[in-house]
C-alpha cells in the first residue's frame, strides 16, 4: 500500500522506560513476544483494525519507542491521541487485565504530545517519517522524570489558540518533574530536576487505574536504583489527580 502525508498534525512519542535493562537481562524471544503484543495493542487502540476509522491514527513501534500520529489536527484527533497515550500508560502499570504487563512485570511509559509539521510515507520499500513535530515530541519526552506524559509548549499554544474544549479528566495542569542539564562551578554537566507547570495527560482517570488505592499502585515492583525518584514523582501525580477527582 502506498501512502504519503505531509501536514500539520498531532504527534506523540512514548518511550518504554528501562528497556535497555531488559535487553541485557531477558532472552531475545521474551523481548520479541512483549513487543509483538504491544504492537498488536496499538493496532487496536488506534483503530487500525477498523475500516475507514474516523479520526484515524497511525502507530510505529521502533525498539523501545512508539510513534503515534494523527491525520488531522482537529479537536477529535487531539482527544483521540491523548486518550491512546493515557490508556497505554495505564495499561503499562499492570493493574488492568492486559497481556502487555502485570503488576510484577510492568511496562512503564514516558511520553509527550506535540503538534506541527510532520511527514510520513509508506510503500513496499518501507516507511519514512520526519518533521519538527516528531523532534519536539522526542525532546520533551526525554526531559521528564516520571511515568507519564505532557503536552509540549507548541501543542499547548495550538490547542489554546483553537479553543479546544478539554477537561481535567483527559488533560490536567500539574507541575511536572522536568530534567535540565546545567553546568556547575567545576564546568561539569549536572542533571537538575525542577517542577514546571505543564498540561499533563491524566492517565489516572483511565479504566483500571482510577479506582486503585494508592498503596497498590506500584505494589510488587522494584523501587531501587534509578526508578525510585521516577516512582515517587509518579505517585505524587497520582495523589494529585485523585484529589481533583473527589
Amino acid at each position: 500500500m502506498n501512502y504519503h502525508m505531509y501536514k500539520k498534525c498531532f504527534v506523540a512519542c512514548l518511550d518504554i522506560l528501562g528497556f535497555e535493562n531488559s535487553v541485557g537481562e531477558d532472552d531475545a524471544r521474551t523481548i520479541y513476544d512483549r513487543l509483538r503484543r504491544l504492537d498488536k495493542l496499538f493496532a487496536i487502540l488506534t483503530g487500525a483494525t477498523i475500516p475507514n476509522a474516523n479520526p484515524k491514527l497511525h502507530s510505529i513501534l521502533m525498539s523501545d519507542t512508539v510513534l503515534l500520529f494523527s491525520e488531522n489536527d482537529d479537536e477529535r484527533s487531539f482527544k483521540y491521541v491523548s486518550g491512546v497515550v493515557a490508556q497505554t500508560i495505564c495499561l503499562g502499570i499492570g493493574l488492568s487485565t492486559t497481556n502487555i504487563a502485570t503488576r510484577y512485570t510492568p511496562m512503564r511509559f514516558r511520553g509527550a504530545i506535540s503538534w506541527g509539521d510532520f511527514s510520513y510515507s509508506c510503500n513496499d520499500k518501507g516507511k519514512i517519517f520526519f518533521g519538527p513535530a516528531w523532534i519536539d515530541a522526542l525532546k520533551w519526552e526525554k526531559k521528564q522524570e516520571w511515568i507519564g506524559a505532557i503536552l509540549t509548549p507548541d501543542c499547548i499554544k495550538f490547542i489554546q489558540k483553537q479553543g479546544f474544549n478539554i477537561d481535567s479528566s483527559l488533560i490536567i495542569e500539574y507541575e511536572a518533574p522536568i530534567k535540565e542539564i546545567i553546568i556547575n562551578d567545576k564546568n561539569e554537566c549536572e542533571c537538575n530536576i525542577t517542577r514546571q507547570k505543564c498540561l499533563c495527560v491524566n492517565w489516572i482517570n483511565q479504566f483500571g487505574c482510577k479506582d486503585v488505592p494508592r498503596g497498590e499502585l506500584f505494589e510488587g515492583t522494584d523501587e531501587d536504583g534509578g526508578y525510585r525518584d521516577k516512582l515517587e514523582q509518579t505517585s505524587d501525580f497520582y495523589n494529585y489527580c485523585k484529589s481533583k477527582m473527589q
